[in-house]
């Protein structure tokens, strides 16, 4: 495939914060939990529902960025495997700058392994509906997961500098498109 000299600009990364987003058992999650998970569990439960909220955000991109190349025909051949081999090992510099800026240092381990869980995980469990076997290791069970999402399709085609996207937490994008509507209403939003 011919190399693209201008970087194609994908759609935004946008994440939501997980400590204050509302799912379908978040209502009883908060009163549920202590009967269903020992205090040793609690914390590791924790972590599962952050990772599966994040996998959540990082799949809709990802859905996003399949739907894009299957409209292109420029695109065509590039699979969801590329777009999280671009997310996780090539992505733009904006990027790395914005995950050292939220001080995520090992953004590769928290998003493969989101991925992973949200293959099988696309909304957070109640902690009821989850093993103390798995609990105590699932962070082996969403590298599985992982390596299983990534290996699912083949594909040739390389990313590496032939896309940029941005990354927002989403009230930070929620005032870009503000700031941005406001320029192009000429700064009246009504």
């Amino acid at each position: 495939m011919e190399s693209v000299t201008t970087p194609r600009e994908l759609p935004p990364l946008i994440l939501h914060p997980f400590d204050k987003r509302l799912d379908r058992d978040a209502a009883s999650e908060s009163s549920d939990l202590d009967p269903f998970i020992p205090p040793h569990l609690q914390q590791r439960y924790a972590e599962f529902r952050m990772l599966c909220l994040i996998g959540k955000d990082l799949d809709r991109w990802l859905s996003q960025c399949v739907d894009l190349a299957s409209r292109e025909s420029a695109l065509a051949g590039f699979s969801e495997s590329n777009f999280i081999l671009l997310l996780l090992f090539s992505p733009p510099l904006t990027f790395l700058h914005k995950m050292r800026s939220w001080s995520i240092k090992n953004y590769q381990i928290i998003f493969s392994r989101a991925i992973g869980l949200n293959a099988v995980f696309p909304h957070p469990p109640a902690a009821r509906d989850l093993s103390e076997a798995f609990l105590r290791k699932f962070h082996k069970y969403a590298d599985a997961l992982y390596d299983a999402r990534l290996n699912s399709e083949y594909s040739a085609n390389t990313l590496e500098d032939r896309f940029t996207f941005e990354v927002y937490a989403s009230g930070e994008y929620a005032s870009s498109l503000a700031k941005s509507w406001g320029e192009w209403t000429g700064g009246s939003l009504v």
